[in-house]
């Protein structure tokens, strides 16, 4: 087997196993949250975190603080997959909303709007792993 072919397969090994990791990652948190406790969550308050780039620019991050009981043991968590600030507007302190609580881990959990957000780049991520590994293993048997 020539460099190239070996240099070929090594690099396309090093995506096959990012990309699986990228995608696998994901799937393995939707289907622990699809498959959640329901419950139901009260915003608490907003909370606004910025952090800095190394380019000087501040990025605005809008989290929703909830509080929700699970088997009788409260938690209070930030959530942080908000859309815009707009979002933030119509869901004020007080407001009630659906949750997804993984069975597991009852720290974690999802507003079931938001699994998709999870399953599309473990799809994505999960077809491009299987893709490199299967450029890798024709290119490995020729």
């Amino acid at each position: 087997m020539g460099e190239e072919i070996t240099a070929a397969i090594i690099i396309l090994g090093v995506f096959a196993a990012i990309f699986l990791v990228a995608g696998i990652i994901p799937l393995v948190m939707y289907l622990g949250l699809k498959n959640g406790a329901n419950a139901v969550a009260e915003v608490t308050e907003h909370v606004r975190e910025e952090t800095r780039t190394d380019r000087g620019r501040i990025n605005t991050t809008w989290l929703l603080k909830m509080k929700y009981s699970v088997n009788g043991v409260e938690f209070e968590r930030k959530y942080g997959v908000i859309k815009s600030k707009e979002y933030m507007d119509s869901h004020p302190a007080g407001t009630t909303m659906k949750i997804l609580v993984s069975r597991h881990n009852p720290k974690k959990f999802i507003l079931p709007e938001d699994t998709k957000k999870l399953l599309i780049p473990g799809v994505v991520f999960s077809v491009g792993g299987i893709g490199s590994l299967i450029g890798m293993i024709s290119i490995w048997i020729k």
